[in-house]
C-alpha cells in the first residue's frame, strides 16, 4: 500500500487503553496497526467506570510519543451521563447502555466538528462490538464500515438451572430484550443497511445483520501478539496438570462447570486450579468450591493485566467455560503463550479453538458440559503427547489470528470500498 492509497479514517472506538484488556485491547491493538496504512483519527472514552482507559492512553503517549498515522482524541461524557452511571453502578444494569448513548452523541458532536475542518473518507464503528448501540457515526456524508458485531447470540436456556437467582432474572430479561432488540434492530438496523460494509463475529450475527439487509463478512474483533514467554508446554509424568481460568465471575461465565468437573474427577487425576478474576458470583463461587470438597483452589481475585498474564502463563491448559461471548480476548492470549484451550465449541472461541490447539465441547446442556470438561481434562492428564501437540498448534493459531494480520485486512477492505463512496440510497441523516 503506497503512500498516495492512504485514507483519512475517523474511528469511533469508545473502548480503547494501551494496559487493559478485553474491549479497551481491542481497540488500541487495531487502531494503533490502522496507522501503518492509513490517516487515523481515533475518538475513544476518556473514563470507564474505574477512570483508567483515557488516563492510560494519554500516559503511554506522553511517555512513548506519539503512535505514527494515529491522533487520539478523547471525548468525554456530557455531564448529565453521571447520573447513569450511577445508576448502574446502584445494580441497574441497563442504564449502562444510556450513558453509551449519551458518549456517542457527544462523538458524533466531535466528528462532525472534524469533519468539517477537513474530511473523511472512511468512518469506522469499531467498538463497543456489541450491536445494541451503532452510534450516530453512521449518518454522516462518507462512506461507513461497522464491525466486528456481536452480541447476538443468548445464554441458552438449559444452563439457567446452575444461575443464582441475581442471575436467572438478568438472563431472562437479557434473552428477551435480546430477542426483541434483534428483531426490530432500530438504528442498528439503519446503520447495516447504510453500512459500505460489515463484519459480523459470529454465526448469530452474521444471521441477525442478514436479515436487517446487510452482507457481513464473519471476522473476529480480537487478535494476538507474539509473547516472549511463549513455550511449548511439556509435562513430566507424575506431575498434577495445572490449569486456569479466568473472567469476571458473573453468571454467563459459569465457572461452576470447571467445579463440578473436577469434584467428579479422583485426587490422583485431579488439575491444579487457579482463578482469575472476581464479581458477584465470587462469594457463592467459593461455597460451592467448599461444599465439593475442593479446597486447593487459588482463588487471586482481580489482578492487573500483566500480573494475571504472568500467572496464566504458569498453567498447562486454559479452561473457559462462558455460555455467551463475542471472542473472549483471554482465549486468544491463551494461544499467543502456546496455552491449550477448553471451551465450549459456539461464539466466538468456537472460531477461535481449533482441533489443532484445543478440545471444544458441545454446548448442550449443563451436565455434558460438565461431562465434558471432565473427559477433556482427563485426556491432557493422561496423554502428555497431546498437550505438546495441541500447544504447538496454540502458537501456529495464534499467528494465525495475530493484531498484525486483522488489522491489515481491515485497512485492505477500507482501501477497496472507500476511495470515493457516497451515501446509498436511502441516506437519511441524524441530528447527534
Amino acid at each position: 500500500m503506497n503512500p498516495q492509497s492512504r485514507l483519512r479514517v475517523l474511528v469511533s472506538a469508545y473502548a480503547t487503553s494501551p494496559a487493559s484488556g478485553g474491549e479497551a485491547a481491542v481497540g488500541w491493538n487495531i487502531t494503533r496497526r490502522l496507522g501503518l496504512y492509513h490517516d487515523v483519527t481515533v475518538l475513544h472514552g476518556k473514563r470507564d467506570h474505574n477512570l483508567r482507559w483515557g488516563a492510560e492512553v494519554a500516559e503511554y503517549l506522553e511517555k512513548q510519543g506519539p503512535v505514527p498515522g494515529v491522533n487520539y482524541v478523547a471525548v468525554e461524557h456530557p455531564a448529565y451521563a453521571g447520573i447513569y452511571q450511577w445508576l448502574h453502578d446502584a445494580g441497574f444494569w441497563a442504564f449502562y447502555y444510556f450513558g453509551y448513548r449519551a458518549w456517542q452523541r457527544a462523538a458524533r458532536k466531535e466528528a462532525d466538528r472534524l469533519h468539517a475542518h477537513q474530511p473523511f473518507d472512511i468512518i469506522y464503528q469499531l467498538n463497543m462490538i456489541g450491536y445494541r448501540e451503532p452510534g450516530y457515526l453512521w449518518a454522516m456524508p462518507a462512506a461507513f464500515v461497522w464491525g466486528p458485531v456481536g452480541g447476538a447470540s443468548n445464554l441458552p436456556w438449559a444452563y439457567f438451572g446452575q444461575l443464582s437467582v441475581r442471575g436467572k432474572c438478568f438472563y431472562f430479561m437479557r434473552n428477551v430484550v435480546n430477542r426483541f432488540q434483534m428483531w426490530l434492530g432500530g438504528r442498528s438496523r439503519k446503520a447495516a443497511q447504510n453500512a459500505a460494509h460489515t463484519w459480523a463475529v459470529d454465526a448469530s450475527a452474521v444471521r441477525m445483520m442478514a436479515r436487517w439487509g446487510a452482507h457481513p463478512e464473519a471476522m473476529l474483533e480480537t487478535g494476538t501478539a507474539r509473547r516472549d514467554d511463549a513455550r511449548i508446554r511439556e509435562r513430566r509424568v507424575g506431575e498434577p496438570l495445572r490449569i486456569c481460568w479466568s473472567g469476571n465471575h458473573i453468571g454467563l461465565k459459569c465457572l461452576p462447570i470447571l467445579l463440578h468437573a473436577l469434584a467428579r474427577m479422583e485426587s490422583a487425576t485431579r488439575p491444579q486450579l487457579t482463578v482469575l478474576g472476581d464479581g458477584v458470583e465470587s462469594a457463592g463461587w467459593k461455597k460451592l468450591a467448599d461444599r465439593l470438597g475442593l479446597d486447593g483452589i487459588d482463588w487471586t481475585g482481580r489482578l492487573p493485566h500483566d500480573k494475571a498474564l504472568e500467572r496464566m502463563t504458569r498453567a498447562d491448559a486454559f479452561v473457559f467455560t462462558s455460555l455467551q461471548e463475542g471472542t473472549p480476548h483471554v482465549v486468544l492470549e491463551a494461544l499467543s503463550m502456546g496455552i491449550p484451550v477448553i471451551c465450549h465449541d459456539a461464539c466466538g472461541m468456537g472460531t477461535a479453538v481449533t482441533d489443532r490447539c484445543g478440545i471444544k465441547i458441545p454446548l448442550a446442556d449443563f451436565e455434558g458440559s460438565v461431562r465434558g470438561i471432565q473427559e477433556a481434562l482427563l485426556i491432557l492428564h493422561e496423554d502428555g503427547e497431546l498437550l505438546h501437540r495441541l500447544s504447538k498448534g496454540a502458537l501456529e493459531r495464534a499467528e494465525e489470528l495475530s493484531w498484525d494480520v486483522l488489522a491489515k485486512r481491515i485497512a485492505q477492505t477500507l482501501s477497496q470500498i472507500a476511495v470515493v463512496q457516497q451515501p446509498s440510497p436511502g441516506f437519511e441523516r441524524v441530528a447527534p
